[in-house]
């Protein structure tokens, strides 16, 4: 995802890397549909960027306890996680 402001002028305008970003689970086994709140662009953090509001580590958590039949406080740093409920 792109930070939502220009961050630079001339030759250099555009927009560096943000926070936030989108995760696409596509096929029979998710829970089609939008998870969490769509970020709004005149509420950002302290640093101009999109507020994050599904951490990515849940989809993680999600995919290796719940598709691959693992235990995601072995692999993610900072577990456990709430598996984000998109595998059915």
């Amino acid at each position: 995802m792109r930070r939502p402001l220009q961050n630079a002028s001339g030759a250099n305008a555009g927009t560096g890397h943000g926070r936030a970003g989108v995760a696409m689970l596509v096929g029979e086994g998710v829970a089609g549909g939008m998870h969490g709140t769509i970020p709004r662009l005149d509420d950002l953090d302290a640093t101009h960027n999109l507020k994050v509001n599904v951490d990515f580590r849940r989809v993680y958590a999600a995919i290796i306890d719940d598709w691959l039949g693992g235990d995601h406080t072995a692999l993610l740093p900072g577990s456990p996680f709430a598996a984000l409920p998109v595998i059915l």
